[in-house]
């Protein structure tokens, strides 16, 4: 396929450091080095990219509105020409469907990074499902992470073109701005736990938590290093005081050089309560962690195969994850096998492999027009 205008659209901030905005930035990124002229329309209040971008790509904020919305970002869309738009996430996904009725000879692809049914039943949901039932089938394609979500939408709403893609993984990472070296908070004897994510309920930060609290007695040279940061901070920091695990519980924020604390831990926990196909997951078994997960809906499960290149128990299930770590932390040998069967998600899942999905999927819409 000859070089395209490629438009991302998130319906957010790209000053952000969590996973769709890392996404973007990797596929922004990728698309440019192989000669695609890329944008990236954000609905963000300031007009910067947490993570790096190739100077070549242009930024357009587009200010929020619910009602001018649409037309704004048609305007936008009329400006810069773009040959593909990428839609990133629901919000974005509404207004590039609607945008499809004045854009019929631009190719418009929307993203769905969560399991679709999550949010089906709450009234923010709902609005969304009604709109997915009905108005989804106006994106030329959409785009999920894994096959339980294309399932879903293909028996609850009208869309007949879900395509599976997942997410990119990039290894080694590059390390960005915002460092900290884990040599400053890891001492010599001590081992570490790693998480990495927001610091939202989501990514159930306070199961983890309280989980290491029955075992720290039992572990006592065994830390957990949170990354990441967000709105349960303070909850989060008043949970680990009340526990009494300030010096081994550590909150260290956002940082720009995961490569180092993937390279510097020995377990990867990963408590989310829901998630699409969690990047960091894939980053940690590409640095050969061996990795404890909730098979939370979706992804791990289609990442791990229990016992073989990580261990996975039943979401919300605290007893079997603690049974599950405490093994992990025990087996030094347990830990070797499961980490040298993780890193094959290197070639798997990596952007070369990706990108030639995304290209097979823009040959065949470019027919259709």
């Amino acid at each position: 396929m000859q070089n395209k205008k490629i438009m991302f659209f998130h319906s957010d901030a790209m000053s952000k450091s969590s996973g769709e905005e890392r996404v973007i930035t990797l596929y922004a990124n990728y698309f440019t080095d192989q000669g695609h002229k890329v944008t990236i329309a954000h609905l963000g209040k300031k007009n910067n990219c947490f993570f790096k971008l190739n100077s070549s790509i242009k930024l357009i904020q587009i200010p929020r509105s619910r009602i001018l919305l649409a037309y704004k970002f048609i305007i936008a869309v009329i400006k810069y020409k773009p040959d593909i738009i990428i839609a990133i996430d629901p919000l974005a996904n509404r207004y590039a469907a609607l945008a499809k009725y004045a854009l019929k000879q631009v190719i418009v692809v929307g993203m769905e990074h969560f399991y679709a049914s999550h949010f089906a039943n709450n009234r923010f949901g709902r609005g969304f499902q009604f709109f997915k039932k009905y108005f989804y089938s106006r994106l030329d394609s959409l785009v999920v992470l894994t096959q339980e979500s294309a399932d879903w939408l293909n028996a609850n709403t009208h869309l007949t073109n879900n395509v599976v893609i997942a997410n990119p993984l990039v290894y080694p990472l590059p390390i960005i701005s915002n460092s900290l070296m884990p040599n400053q908070f890891i001492q010599n004897n001590s081992k570490t736990l790693l998480a990495v994510g927001r610091l939202e309920q989501q990514k159930g930060f306070d199961l983890l938590i309280d989980m290491f609290a029955t075992i720290t007695n039992k572990y006592n040279n065994w830390q957990l290093i949170i990354l990441g940061e967000g709105t349960q901070r303070h909850d989060l920091e008043q949970q680990i005081a009340k526990l009494g695990l300030q010096q081994r519980v550590l909150m260290l924020g956002a940082v720009g050089n995961l490569h180092h604390w993937y390279s510097a831990a020995d377990v990867f926990v990963f408590s989310s309560r829901f998630e699409g196909l969690p990047c960091v997951l894939l980053e940690a078994m590409a640095y050969g962690l061996p990795v404890v997960s909730f098979a939370c809906k979706t992804g791990p499960a289609e990442i791990i195969e229990h016992g073989v290149n990580g261990l996975l128990v039943p979401v919300g299930n605290t007893t079997a994850f603690t049974q599950e770590l405490s093994r992990l932390i025990e087996d030094k040998k347990l830990r070797q096998q499961l980490a040298t069967k993780a890193v094959e998600v290197r070639k798997k899942y990596s952007m070369e492999i990706i990108y030639s999905q995304w290209l097979q999927l823009f040959t065949k819409l470019a027919k259709k027009l």
